[in-house]
């Protein structure tokens, strides 16, 4: 079978990570992109659903502000809830 090179531009940062992943998978990346190109061939398409880290960086920061009591509306019944938060 012959073959031949791809050349692929990532940040390093995604290639770092990506790489540890595969070495703690115990493949190197160019075997990852094999399979992950095989799979593409297999499955007539993306072999994965892309999709984002969850949580990410804003609901973190959410969850962080909310355990410090920053931006809360406290009320002490719906009532006044809907009043304050004006619907």
């Amino acid at each position: 079978m012959n073959t031949l090179d791809i050349r692929l531009r990532v940040s390093a940062d995604i290639k770092i990570e990506a790489e540890e992943i595969f070495k703690q998978m115990g493949m190197t990346m160019s075997e990852a992109m094999r399979i992950f190109l095989n799979q593409c061939i297999n499955s007539g398409g993306l072999p994965v659903k892309p999709h984002i880290k969850i949580p990410n960086k804003k609901t973190i920061k959410t969850f962080e502000d909310t355990d410090k009591q920053i931006g809360l509306t406290i009320s002490n019944n719906t009532k006044e809830m809907f009043n304050k938060l004006g619907t």
